[in-house]
Parts: structure tokens; sequence; C-alpha cells
């Protein structure tokens, strides 16, 4: 059986642990976290080996680490991860900046090693079938895509302190920490950006951290994203593409995701080509993900789903950033040379 290690034991290295060792395809047995808390919530609960220092774990008898800590920390336990020859699953974003980025990604290429990066949306199925349908070609080409998601968290004028709020520093602050999953979800469906201009507001005293972010983002190929993301109290997310034969959606609902699409032609609406289907929510987040990592491991095959898949999302996501800060327009390639 696959043995494997935990970088960072919050809640979701805790989920990713016991999900793991439920289904009895590999095991976690060692887990590291800075706080004493979660070690002694990892020997006690989980039986698992523990330590402080990820160096150390990486030296354990492990095929495979789940990095799963605060965003400022990935950049450590994966060069760490790499240095002992570990495959592992690694939460977005991969780093907090490209300099970061590119030494994980050429570590982990160097040594041949599988990545999958936790996108958890990619990873659904109403999603996939929503990429599938755009890139068959059956609604033409994509002119623009919006992607907005309420977390459903709370603002910190409400109480509310969500640690990639109030924790800046740690985890590149909401947009670079949670914006990125509507960021990559456009990138993912429309194809990569050219530049970016972005605004936000925030309920945070003395402070420029973002709870509300709208960016729009010129694509490569021509068509525009617009990003909307907010820690605010209502939990919703809704995904429009407009393609020049027709437009497809996704709604969160509470009954489940709601895919609605309609093909134009003959310049109105051909309601004969009605669909809204219920597709449900899929499999529970985090779970597909850690299936498709675990399937990369027993046939050794890459996931589409790796390290430098992801580099172009980090890359307009600090293009967004600094947009936000600076009120301007700013290009990927003035972020990002490789661009």
């Amino acid at each position: 059986m696959l043995k494997g290690g935990v970088l960072g034991f919050g809640g979701v290295g805790q989920n990713m642990t016991a999900k793991l060792n439920e289904w009895g395809t590999a095991k976690i047995i060692g887990a590291c976290n800075r706080g004493r808390d979660k070690l002694v919530l990892a020997r006690e609960k989980y039986g698992l080996r523990t330590t402080h220092d990820p160096k150390e774990l990486c030296s354990w008898d492990l095929d495979f680490v789940l990095v799963t800590s605060t965003s400022y920390a990935h950049h450590e336990h994966v060069m760490a991860a790499a240095d002992r020859g570990l495959d592992m699953l690694v939460e977005k974003p991969i780093a907090l900046n490209l300099k970061d980025a590119d030494a994980m990604i050429e570590a982990c290429e160097a040594k041949d090693l599988i990545t999958v990066v936790n996108y958890t949306l990619r990873f659904q199925p109403p999603y996939q079938r929503m990429k599938e349908i755009i890139d068959s070609g059956q609604l033409g080409s994509v002119m623009s895509i919006t992607c907005y998601t309420s977390r459903g968290y709370g603002l910190y004028a409400a109480g509310a302190r969500h640690p990639a709020v109030v924790l800046e520093g740690e985890s590149g602050g909401w947009l670079v920490h949670h914006a990125c999953h509507m960021v990559d979800l456009a990138i993912w469906m429309a194809g990569d950006v050219e530049s970016a201009y972005t605004r936000s507001q925030t309920t945070v005293p003395d402070s420029d951290t973002p709870e509300v972010i709208w960016g729009i983002l010129a694509l490569k190929n021509g068509g525009t994203a617009v990003i909307g993301d907010t820690v605010a109290a209502i939990r919703q997310r809704i995904i429009t593409v407009i393609s020049t034969k027709g437009t497809i959606e996704i709604l969160r609902t509470p009954q489940g995701d709601v895919l609605h699409m309609r093909e134009e032609k003959r310049g109105h609406i051909d309601w004969s080509r009605y669909d809204d289907d219920i597709l449900g929510y899929g499999t529970p987040e985090h779970e597909q993900a850690l299936k498709d990592f675990i399937t990369c491991l027993n046939t050794r095959k890459k996931s589409p789903n790796d390290m430098r898949s992801s580099r172009p999302s980090l890359a307009a996501c600090l293009a967004m950033e600094k947009s936000r800060k600076t009120g301007e327009i700013v290009r990927v390639k003035d972020v990002d040379p490789k661009a």
C-alpha cells in the first residue's frame, strides 16, 4: 500500500487524511505542522507520527506527500518533498510568487515527479462537461466568460475573521488565495490572459486587503473574462460562457449545479436546443483530486492538472493584484517575463 505524509494538518489536511485512510487505497502515516495542537490531534485522533520539521517528515519511508499547508509555506514544503523524490498533491495557489513557483516546477520535473494541484472545480463533472462542450466547438468561439463566486463566510465588519483576510502575508490575500479558483477556471475554459484590470473593496479598517474583488481580463484569443469573488455571507457560484453560436452556464442551487445551454440560430434563440440539467454537486470537495492523484500514482501517468498547468493562473492573479493596487491595466508579461 502507498504510504504518505501530510505537510500542514489543518482542515484540508485532516479531511484528506480521513478520506484516504477510509478508502484503503493509500495510508497517511505522518503529519507535519507548525502548531502543537494540530500535531496532538494528528497523534491522538489519527494515530500519526508527527513532527514540526518538513524535512524530517520527508525523510521517512514515504511514497508521496499532501502539501496542504498555508500558501506561504508551499515553496518550502514542495522543495523538501522534491529533494526526497516524493510525488505530491499540492493545494492552490502553488506559491505566492513566480520565482518560487518556477523553482518548484523545475525541481519536480527534474525528478519526473507526479504532481497534482487541487483546483477543485477542474475535477468536478459539471465543469468538465462545460469544458467538453466548449472544446468541441459546438458553441463556436468563446467571446466572454464570467466566473463569480461568493464564499459565504462573512465580512470583517460583521465580525467574520477569515484567515486569508486577516493573515494576508501568509495566504497571499483573498485574491491570490481564493479568487485564484475563478481565474484558473476561466483560463482552463477560455484560454490564457493578456492583461488585467481589477477593483476591490474591504471592510477591514486601515487596510486594503480585499474582501470583494472584480477583475476584467483580456484573453490572448481576443475574448474577455470577468472575475468576481467575495468572502461575503451568501454562498453562491455562477459561471457563464457566451460564444458565437450559443451560451452555456452553470448555476449553483440548493438542488445542485444546474447547467443551462442555449444555441442561437437564424438570428434568434432556438428554443428547440433547450438544456437544463441538474447535475448535482459532483464529488465532495477535495475527493476527486485525491482520486485522480492516487490513480496517477498507481499508473505512473502525469496529470493534466499538474503544477505547470497552474502557473498561468498564478501569473494572472499577480497581474490582477498589481492592477488592484495601482488602479492601472497590467499586462501579464509585466509581472511574468515568460508570458
